[in-house]
């Protein structure tokens, strides 16, 4: 496995992870600190592979994740 693809995987991992504690509502704000790192992981990927789309859909997501981990700490 070469090394972009250990990224890609690593990132998969982290957000399907993400999710599932999402989904069980467990261990929050990890969950969104699992998904934020994964985002960052694809940002690279996606940089490195020129693919644009990809690289938009992350930072997006990325900066959601960053304001749900504000939030979780300093409140509302």
């Amino acid at each position: 496995m070469n090394w972009m693809a250990a990224i890609k995987w690593s990132g998969t991992a982290l957000v399907l992870a993400g999710i599932g504690l999402t989904s069980a509502n467990v261990w929050f704000p990890i969950n969104l600190w699992l998904g934020f790192l994964s985002c960052v992981l694809w940002g690279y990927a996606a940089i490195k592979m020129r693919e644009n789309a990809l690289l938009l859909i992350e930072i997006v997501a990325g900066l959601m994740y960053l304001a749900g981990i504000f939030n979780a700490y300093l409140g509302t």
